[in-house]
């Protein structure tokens, strides 16, 4: 199709055309003609792409099976695989963290070393070196990482939790570092508190994690508040029930799970103790896997994809059943749950 033919469409059929394309496609496509170029460059369209794109989550994997093999996978709610690089940082990597399209990875030859980028348009930055970051990570190495991207105006929180490890604290406290891209300022928070250290959970501006099944332990970001929410007084107890916080089409979302069952809440009202809302119970007793591997890692209101030892799962709400999305039972990898990540391809103006 020549320029000629594509100005003579109505901006809606072309917009209903583009938003259909993936995000590399979709870059090729700013090379077609001018008038495609300004269009998918319009904060309109970016916006309107990037909105639709949040609602269909994907898997964002490692296939490592071995220290010189291996490759990042992301999987789709269609069964499709698509190969994913980093060699535009110019060095070795490991993701720590994902939101709305952009990845937090940090240097494997200098644990404080991080990046911001976005792996589908090459857009990356460096975040400054934290000075007093080597003296309290366990093994220069963070015990967990978070982002928090704004999509709408370009700006983001990186939030890094290590066990202190100077002479100068008990070793069963932890830091919280802060990174704010506004200021362009790292802060700090020191706490005793005991919490699950396993996945942050950021949500507009606010951070959560598990405190071992007694709580959730919350940090408002904008207002530097604590605070501890109670997980629903109707939550199973038990030492083989595992709880997982993730988010949710923007909300706190708790998900408990045992051999047997599997029950979703909600947190739709954060100033009330009983705010929760339990949205779905679900049998487990007739999936194939071992329950105990398998660890949600996205959610949405549709589906939630899992990580399982050697492979990815998803359950569709509406249909109350289990798909396998992708398998490496022919590939001795290690556990895909260790790498799994949520992911969705958004691009920027």
């Amino acid at each position: 199709m020549n320029c000629h033919k594509i100005r003579s469409l109505p901006e809606d059929v072309i917009l209903q055309i583009l938003v259909l394309l993936p995000v590399k496609s979709l870059i090729r496509a700013k090379a077609v003609c001018k008038m495609w170029h300004k269009f998918i460059s319009e904060k309109y369209f970016v916006r309107f792409y990037n909105g639709l794109s949040v609602t269909n989550p994907t898997v964002l994997v490692k296939i490592e099976v071995s220290d010189w093999d291996s490759r990042w996978i992301y999987v789709d709610s269609l069964r499709q695989a698509s190969q994913l690089s980093l060699n535009f940082l110019n060095e070795h990597v490991k993701i720590r963290a994902s939101h709305n399209g952009f990845l937090c990875c940090s240097s494997e030859l200098y644990k404080d070393k991080y990046y911001i980028c976005n792996p589908m348009t090459r857009e990356y930055t460096m975040l400054p070196r934290e000075k007093n970051a080597t003296w309290y990570f366990s093994h220069k190495e963070a015990i967990l990482v978070g982002l928090d991207y704004d999509l709408s105006g370009s700006k983001f929180n990186v939030v890094v939790v290590a066990s202190c490890g100077g002479i100068r604290r008990n070793r069963h406290d932890w830091v919280c570092s802060v990174f704010d891209s506004e200021s362009g300022k790292w802060r700090q928070y020191f706490s005793k508190e005991s919490v699950k250290f396993y996945r942050i959970v950021l949500i507009n501006g606010t951070l959560y994690w598990p405190k071992n099944k007694s709580g959730i332990l919350l940090l408002d970001l904008n207002n530097n508040l604590w605070r501890n929410i109670s997980l629903p007084n109707e939550m199973d107890q038990g030492s083989e029930i595992n709880i997982h916080c993730l988010e949710c089409d923007g909300f706190l979302s708790v998900i408990q799970m045992s051999k047997k069952w599997m029950k979703i809440w909600l947190l739709k009202n954060y100033d009330r103790e009983d705010g929760w809302d339990l949205v779905d119970e679900v049998n487990l007793t007739n999936i194939r896997c071992t329950v105990p591997e398998l660890f949600p890692i996205s959610q949405n209101s549709n589906c939630i994809f899992f990580a399982g030892r050697k492979e990815i799962l998803v359950y569709e709400v509406k249909g109350r059943v289990w798909k396998q999305m992708y398998s490496t039972m022919d590939e001795p990898t290690t556990p895909l749950w260790c790498t799994a990540h949520p992911y969705v391809a958004t691009i920027s103006s």
